[in-house]
């Protein structure tokens, strides 16, 4: 869910990748934020790319849908929110900070679900 526009005024952060490290960080962080305790990384330096696996909780249909707009996330909703807060990160900007300077591929399944979703994400051009 989109966070409320009051609500991004008062963060005012953003989040900023510059290299696959960092990335890779932000996709680590979200997979340990999402209950995972085994997460792999897989690099393939002569394509300058990278694959995060995990056993995580994974995305449902429906935040699936939101994953990669900036400022959609469901772990916070309001400011209120910021004081419970007691995960890595929150704001829901990695994915799309990622997505503005990649292509990124989200395959997903979460622990309820029978069916394995995906989502390309590509915002640069």
């Amino acid at each position: 869910r989109h966070l409320d526009r009051h609500v991004v005024e008062q963060l005012r952060t953003s989040v900023t990748i510059y290299n696959q490290g960092q990335a890779i960080e932000e996709l680590v962080l979200n997979s340990i934020d999402a209950g995972a305790n085994k997460v792999e990384i897989a690099l393939d330096v002569s394509q300058f790319s990278f694959e995060v696996r995990d056993n995580g909780n994974g995305f449902t249909e429906e935040n699936l849908k939101e994953a990669g707009a900036r400022y959609a996330t469901s772990k916070c909703h309001s400011l209120t929110d910021l004081d419970g807060i007691v995960t890595n990160g929150f704001r829901g900007e990695a994915l799309a900070s990622i997505g503005t300077v990649s292509f990124m591929e989200i395959i997903t399944r979460s622990t309820d679900a029978h069916v394995t979703f995906s989502k390309q994400i590509r915002l640069y051009t």
